[in-house]
């Protein structure tokens, strides 16, 4: 993607300006938001107690001590690295529909585990029986 001049200029003017430094947006769930205001507080009162804030956010001391390096790292980064993220063990769009159509034109009335028998020895489609019954699910209306 090409950058306007402009837009270069001002980036290189907010690089100089604030040493090297990007602001960007965070927006943070409730439980990260909770995380983040624990840690910042406890970073900001040096005589906060560590085993306290590790109770409050149901984990070790030792995972205090990590998010504080992270806090005074990275700042207000305490997103988890898979958001945004489609899980690797998504099917595609393309065979959840090819799954359906085969289920109500051809396979119609057998139930999930025969048909991902039939899929797998006519279709060539290896998923598992969850996996067909959660595509067949998510068709009913609610």
């Amino acid at each position: 993607m090409k950058m306007s001049q402009s837009w270069y200029n001002l980036i290189t003017i907010l690089t100089q300006v604030m040493g090297g430094i990007f602001i960007r947006k965070v927006e943070l769930t409730m439980d990260e938001q909770f995380k983040y205001e624990t840690i910042k507080s406890l970073v900001n009162h040096p005589d906060g107690n560590k085993l306290a804030a590790a109770v409050r956010l149901g984990c070790t001391v030792r995972t205090v001590n990590r998010l504080i390096l992270r806090y005074r790292q990275e700042g207000k980064a305490f997103v988890h690295g898979n958001r945004g993220r489609q899980p690797v063990t998504t099917l595609p769009a393309s065979l959840r529909e090819k799954i359906v159509a085969l289920y109500q034109n051809e396979y119609y009335g057998a139930n999930f585990t025969h048909f991902t028998e039939l899929l797998d020895r006519h279709e060539n489609i290896h998923v598992s029986v969850s996996s067909v019954a959660s595509i067949q699910h998510s068709l009913k209306p609610h």
